[in-house]
């Protein structure tokens, strides 16, 4: 192993140790099985979305305190996202009422 991959390798294991220290600080230690493999999907999910949307899904949570933070009512919510952006999406264009959008100019006299 060279100098420079022990380096990075050190690095990565200080990062993991750091991770893992704020998770047991959380109560969610992963060595002890405190940490739901259903958590752990939810964090890599949150991951692989857009900011945009989890912003919009920490606001929800945070005005909706009946929800749980969990996997399935997130899931739900992107579902929810989607439809909503889908009807957004088909009442901007022609489809919703059948009739064209036409370019507005005005004319000075």
């Amino acid at each position: 192993m060279t100098e420079s991959s022990l380096t990075g390798l050190r690095k990565l294991y200080d990062k993991l140790m750091l991770h893992f220290r704020a998770l047991r600080a959380m109560g969610k230690d992963p060595v002890n099985g405190q940490l739901t493999t259903a958590e752990i999907f939810l964090a890599l999910i949150q991951r692989a979305m857009p900011s945009e949307l989890n912003k919009k899904w920490e606001n929800f949570i945070e005005s909706n305190t009946s929800t749980p933070a969990n996997l399935e009512s997130f899931l739900e919510f992107v579902r929810k996202q989607i439809e909503i952006e889908k009807k957004a999406t088909f009442t901007k264009g022609t489809k919703s009422t059948g009739v064209e959008k036409c370019p507005t100019t005005l004319h000075e006299n």
